[in-house]
Order: C-alpha cells, then sequence, then structure tokens
C-alpha cells in the first residue's frame, strides 16, 4: 500500500513537499503526529540515503529510512517504523530480519556520524508516544518487554522523548 500524503504544515517538512509517500497507516498517523507537535520543528520522509551493506546477497544497496525528525531542542532522530514482529528473529522471516539488521546498523553509524540517533519504532512504541495504534494484546507482550531491555534497538521511546524531559527538568 502506497498512498501519496497532503503536508498540514509545509513549513515544518524538509525535501519535496509534493513527493510525500507513506506506505501503511501507522506511517499516516506517524506523519499527522510529527505535523501537529509542537516540539518537532521539522521532518522528513524517506528523504535521507543510507548505503548498507546486505549480508543476504552479499552487495551494497541505499536504504531510504521512513523519517528524520528535529525536535525544538535541536535533537536529530532518524526513525524507522516495523512490527514488532519484524524486529525480532523467526524463522519464517528469516531473510527480511538479516536485512533489516543491516539496514539498521549502517543507519545507526551514519546517525551517530551525523550527530543524531537512529531509532526503530514498533505499534507499541508508537501507541507509547501517544499515536492509536491497533495492537492484539492488552498489554505489552512479555517477548516486547525482553527486547526493550536486551536489544540494540529497544527503549526508542525514552531516547526519543528524553531530550523533551530534560529540558522540562532544567525549567522546573
Amino acid at each position: 500500500m502506497e498512498h501519496k500524503y497532503q503536508l498540514l504544515n509545509p513549513k515544518k517538512y524538509l525535501g519535496n513537499t509534493t513527493n510525500i509517500y507513506y506506505r501503511s497507516s501507522w506511517e499516516k498517523k506517524f506523519m499527522l503526529f510529527l505535523e501537529q507537535s509542537p516540539v518537532i520543528t521539522q521532518w522528513s520522509s524517506e528523504e535521507l540515503i543510507v548505503h548498507y551493506f546486505s549480508i543476504v546477497d552479499r552487495k551494497w544497496h541505499r536504504y531510504f529510512p521512513d523519517f528524520f525528525v528535529e525536535f525544538h531542542t535541536g535533537h536529530k532522530f532518524i526513525i524507522e517504523i516495523k512490527p514488532f514482529s519484524q524486529r525480532i528473529y523467526n524463522k519464517k522471516g528469516h531473510q527480511q530480519f538479516l536485512v533489516n539488521q543491516s539496514k539498521w546498523q549502517f543507519a545507526k553509524q551514519f546517525a551517530e556520524e551525523h550527530g543524531m540517533e537512529f531509532l526503530v519504532f514498533d505499534e507499541y512504541d508508537l501507541r507509547q508516544i501517544g499515536i492509536p495504534i491497533p495492537v492484539t494484546s492488552r498489554g505489552t507482550p512479555k517477548q516486547k518487554k525482553l527486547y526493550e531491555v536486551n536489544q540494540q534497538y529497544g527503549q526508542a521511546v525514552a531516547k526519543f522523548i528524553a531530550p523533551l524531559l530534560t529540558e522540562a527538568n532544567n525549567h522546573a
């Protein structure tokens, strides 16, 4: 599913304002969140290019992370949105998991080299920041809780809101 996104606030968007697409309802809801948030000064969708080496086919590829986001504090993030099921290893999605890991490793390095942080959000993370995403379970599954503690791409929400909490504490 690919649909053209109509901007509400073109001044916040970095990039081609006439060529913005979302590939899922989650991405569309995140775009609305970015546009409506008073703490987001700039954002873009699939405008950054990260070159990565895939361990699956042993070739170089181009990866366009879902989002670039900048807070009014100056903190910058590269964000990928994926279902939780694609963040963890399973035999059925083995190759896609490996490709994602390659992409994310290179995106993380790219972000660090450019003064940003790379984050991966899933449906539980989106709900935690206030985006109404339907989930299959009432609470957070045990596997997600373990992932948050033990994986390098865990705790994305905490990292995303940390600059705002720091700023709030400094003004208190």
